[in-house]
C-alpha cells in the first residue's frame, strides 16, 4: 500500500504571531474606518515600525490589539498632520465656537506675480473678516517687507523660522533637526522675532 508523502508544517513562533494579529486588526481598523478600498499605509508603517522593536512591544503590550488600536490611533493623527502641512494648514487644529476641530489656517491658491522672477506665486492664508482682494494686497505687501527683512537673517535662523513659524512645526522638532535643546531653540526664535519687529 502506497503511502502518502508527510508534510511538515512549520509551527509560528510568538513573534510571528503578534505581528500577524497586529496587522490583522490594523486592517480591520481601516476597513471599518474607510471602507475596503482604503489605502492601508499606516497598517505598513506601524508594521515597519513595530519589526524593530517587537519584543519591548510584547512586554508592554502583550495583547497584540491593545497595541494595533493604540498604534492605529497615533498613526492617523501622525498622516492628518502631515497632510495638514503639505496643504499648508499647519500640524495644529484649531477650536471652533461650536467644540469642533477645524485647521490652524486655511489655504487658498491662484496667481499673482512672483516678487523675483516671472513666475506665478499666490499662496494665502484666508481671514474670514477679510476679502480676497484685500487680502491679496496684503499678502503681497507682506511678502516683499518680509523678504526685505528675511535677507539679513543667516540661512539657518530663515529655516528654524520657516519651520516653525510657516509650517507650524513644533518647536522640539525642529530644534531636534538643529541639535540643540527645546529652550534654546525657543529662545533663538524668540530673538529672530524680536529682530524682525524692531525692523
Amino acid at each position: 500500500m502506497p503511502t502518502r508523502p508527510r508534510r511538515f508544517i512549520r509551527p509560528v513562533s510568538p513573534v510571528e504571531a503578534y505581528i500577524t494579529a497586529v496587522h490583522r486588526e490594523l486592517i480591520r481598523l481601516i476597513v471599518r474606518l474607510h471602507g475596503a478600498n482604503a489605502p492601508q499605509d499606516v497598517a505598513q508603517n506601524v508594521v515597519e515600525s513595530l519589526l524593530g522593536k517587537v519584543h519591548d512591544v510584547m512586554s508592554q503590550y502583550p495583547n497584540p490589539v491593545t497595541y494595533a488600536r493604540v498604534s492605529f490611533r497615533h498613526g492617523v493623527i501622525q498622516g492628518d498632520r502631515r497632510d495638514r502641512i503639505q496643504r499648508g494648514q499647519g500640524s495644529r487644529l484649531r477650536s471652533e465656537r461650536d467644540g469642533s476641530l477645524a485647521p490652524g489656517r486655511t489655504v487658498v491658491s491662484g496667481d499673482a506675480p512672483g516678487l523675483t522672477d516671472d513666475r506665478c506665486l499666490f499662496d494665502t492664508l484666508v481671514h474670514d473678516v477679510e476679502a480676497l482682494d484685500d487680502m491679496v494686497a496684503t499678502c503681497i505687501d507682506n511678502s516683499r517687507q518680509l523678504q526685505t527683512l528675511l535677507e539679513h537673517l543667516s540661512t539657518p535662523d530663515r529655516s528654524a523660522l520657516f519651520l516653525a513659524r510657516g509650517l507650524g512645526h513644533p518647536v522640539t522638532e525642529v530644534a531636534g533637526q538643529f541639535g540643540v535643546r527645546r529652550e534654546t531653540m525657543q529662545r533663538r526664535i524668540g530673538r529672530i522675532e524680536q529682530g524682525l519687529a524692531v525692523s
